[in-house]
């Protein structure tokens, strides 16, 4: 989808940056918008999720629930530059660029975002 999108904004890009970055950015706001949507929507009730990762005897499963439920309650941002940063691999300065914060920031959010995880999942 992000690449469709780039294509068809294609003649909208100034090269102030780099091409990947400015990629990345529209990637970023599909991510945002899909997540949002995802969102919206009826989701299983944790009660019930638990129930059926306990059926199936799996801890790595629910462990995966746990950590889905705990990124959740993390503030979009928070999130945001966690994802990117441990599950996708991005560099600091490659998510301050995409998501337009400055590296300081990214940092901080990082911090906390792994501060409040570790405070839900101790819980």
């Amino acid at each position: 989808e992000a690449l469709i999108k780039a294509y068809l904004r294609s003649s909208q890009y100034a090269e102030r940056g780099l091409f990947s970055a400015w990629l990345m950015k529209i990637a970023y706001r599909v991510f945002i918008d899909s997540h949002r949507k995802q969102k919206q929507q009826q989701e299983l009730p944790l009660e019930k999720a638990i129930t059926l990762q306990g059926n199936s005897k799996s801890d790595d499963a629910f462990r995966y629930q746990e950590l889905h439920t705990a990124l959740a309650t993390l503030s979009e941002t928070m999130r945001t530059s966690i994802l990117l940063y441990y599950m996708q691999g991005y560099q600091i300065k490659e998510i301050a660029e995409i998501t337009e914060n400055s590296e300081d920031a990214i940092k901080k959010q990082l911090s906390r975002g792994r501060q409040e995880l570790k405070h839900i999942l101790e819980r």
